[in-house]
């Protein structure tokens, strides 16, 4: 793996791997010691799995979460990467508009003299904010949208995003079965590998990107700890009701890990049709929204001639 790795960080990651197992450390604590990027929970199974003697397995579930999730990446930056052409499409034609369009209708009224309608009003100023202040626009502008993006990583502004993400009427279900095949993917491999399950479920929390979701199973994990039934304690996470509801039946057949696999198979399925179907529906709604935006633009422009003509 050392010779074969592509990047000069791997290679030298899987090398101190070599030289610290040549020492007689066990793997957790060479994969540890070294600077490959591993997560925390992967390494958690890993130091199970070595105790248990099922280290073969928990590496072949370890592969497979990897390429779900890269998958799942892929899916939705497919998704994601339409709208942002759009967008950037339809900010460049506004602009052109503005710039170039706006100004020429704006000295042909200005010598009508005729009182012009609130969006026409607007869209004049709009071009003369752009023409004289384009680039204190532009700065303004970075500036604002970095301390969104700054805020975004406080504690606070994690909180906020996160409430509001969860309340989107079609991004918060795609969010909840996301982050429960995350979950029940990573799962599946801590239990797989010999970790308790509170430990897994409290290691899980971490690859999660949801204070509202680790909130849910830490506490989860506590209830767990303190006598409740697994089943009962998820029930009060924000999971989507299938993986609930394959949890309950695998803790009370005693097939728990099977029926994870089952649950991480179907969610797959799942959202690979919901990131299609959203793919497709996004497609001609922002086509419709571009023509819509770039329609509006051009009526402020001409209804003063329209009413114009109707007055005469």
């Amino acid at each position: 793996m050392a010779e074969g790795a592509e990047q000069a960080g791997d290679k030298i990651g899987f090398q101190a791997v070599l030289v610290s197992l040549g020492r007689g450390l066990t793997l957790f604590q060479a994969i540890q010691n070294s600077s490959l990027p591993i997560s925390d929970s992967v390494l958690q199974g890993i130091k199970s799995a070595e105790q248990t003697g099922h280290l073969g397995e928990m590496l072949w579930l370890a592969s497979e979460n990897t390429k779900a999730i890269q998958t799942m990446r892929a899916k939705a930056w497919e998704a994601a990467r339409y709208p942002l052409i759009i967008g950037s499409l339809a900010l460049l034609i506004l602009t052109g508009l503005i710039i170039g369009i706006v100004p020429k209708f704006e000295s042909l009224y200005s010598r009508m003299g005729s009182e012009l309608p609130e969006a026409t009003q607007f869209l004049m100023s709009l071009s003369q904010l752009v023409q004289h202040h384009g680039a204190l626009t532009l700065v303004g502008a970075v500036l604002l949208l970095t301390a969104f993006y700054q805020g975004l990583k406080t504690p606070t502004g994690q909180i906020g995003w996160d409430w509001l993400m969860n309340r989107l009427p079609v991004i918060s279900p795609l969010r909840q079965e996301l982050f429960s095949h995350r979950l029940i993917s990573n799962l599946e491999l801590l239990v797989n590998s010999g970790v308790v399950l509170p430990d897994a479920l409290r290691a899980s929390a971490d690859v999660i990107p949801s204070p509202s979701y680790q909130r849910a199973l830490i506490e989860a994990s506590r209830s767990i700890r303190q006598g409740q039934r697994s089943d009962l304690a998820l029930n009060q996470s924000l999971l989507s009701p299938l993986m609930r509801q394959l949890w309950s039946l695998g803790v009370r057949s005693g097939r728990l890990t099977e029926f994870l696999r089952i649950g991480r198979e179907v969610l797959g399925v799942r959202l690979h049709n919901r990131l299609s179907i959203l793919t497709s529906f996004l497609e001609p709604t922002l086509m419709a929204v571009l023509g819509l935006l770039t329609g509006g633009v051009m009526l402020a422009l001409y209804q003063p001639i329209f009413s114009l003509g109707d007055a005469l």
